[in-house]
């Protein structure tokens, strides 16, 4: 086969062209820091990649209601922790009016403590965080307790919703944020409205018997509620655990496939920046001209 000039040409300003386009590349590279550019760059690799970012994007959201899940649980296990001190110092004071020996007015001034216990009950079930009320049930967009100013009975708005609150912190896992703690709130309410009102009449057989026995009910109630809330928490922070350690695998597999190596990726780029040189040296020597150029 007979090489001609224009085969020559062809030839050379093809190795160029490859030379060039290889060395844009690595400079790209190392301006951007990643190794897959453009879909061309590595067409299985950029599958890859898309496929890692949605499972990055998917478990920082599950890693993100697990954290906003372990914060609620936190802050209801501390309003769960006051009830629990006002239930005790309810009790306390049961056992105080259960001496028929005070007088009168050391059970009317019991009776106030105990009311001013009932109020704080109250307040402490519209507990918020960020908006969102702890003891609503699942719709915890609006206050859900309130006292009926003509009987003085306690109204729970939410009955109707439903009372368990889940989040999603898993591809099928959804695990309870909250415990439903209304008939309780209820019942205790109408314990220490019942204590006082025993009180201040010196009813010291129902103060000492059926108002401390239910006092007492509900402290063992709501110790169940804080034990659920303590398991919940544990599970919620394990969950976090193992959501922060597969974030860490998928990023560090996500870098190793579109990053650049720096190191490699500067070397590469010398090695093809000499062999471009080499190539316009050997081309300008292959090209330069003949008779037959002078003679056109």
């Amino acid at each position: 086969m007979r090489v001609t000039s224009s085969m020559v040409y062809q030839q050379v300003l093809g190795d160029l062209r490859r030379a060039q386009t290889r060395l844009a590349q690595l400079q790209e590279q190392m301006a951007s820091g990643r190794r897959i550019n453009r879909p061309s760059d590595d067409p299985s690799g950029v599958q890859y990649t898309l496929d890692l970012s949605h499972g990055v994007a998917q478990n920082e959201r599950y890693l993100a209601n697990a954290q906003a899940a372990q914060d609620r649980l936190d802050t209801t296990d501390q309003a769960l922790s006051s009830i629990g001190d006002l239930i005790t110092r309810a009790r306390q004071l049961a056992i105080q009016g259960s001496d028929s020996s005070l007088p009168l007015s050391a059970h009317r001034a019991l009776a106030a403590e105990v009311r001013q216990l009932r109020d704080q009950l109250v307040d402490t079930a519209n507990t918020e965080m960020a908006g969102h009320y702890l003891f609503a049930g699942a719709r915890d967009d609006t206050k859900p307790w309130s006292v009926d100013p003509v009987t003085g009975l306690l109204q729970y708005a939410n009955a109707a919703y439903p009372q368990t609150i889940v989040r999603e912190i898993g591809p099928g896992v959804r695990v309870p944020v909250n415990v439903d703690a209304s008939k309780d709130i209820q019942d205790l309410y109408t314990a220490l409205d019942k204590l006082a009102q025993d009180l201040d009449a010196q009813d010291v057989t129902s103060v000492s018997g059926a108002d401390l026995t239910e006092i007492s009910r509900l402290q063992d109630a709501f110790l169940q509620h804080r034990a659920v809330v303590g398991a919940l928490s544990a599970r919620m922070q394990m969950a976090i655990d193992r959501l922060g350690a597969a974030g860490f695998e998928l990023q560090k597999l996500l870098s190793d496939t579109e990053d650049a190596d720096v190191t490699k990726t500067v070397m590469d780029a010398l090695q093809s920046e000499n062999a471009y040189r080499m190539a316009l040296q050997v081309g300008a020597r292959l090209l330069q001209p003949t008779l037959l150029d002078f003679l056109r």
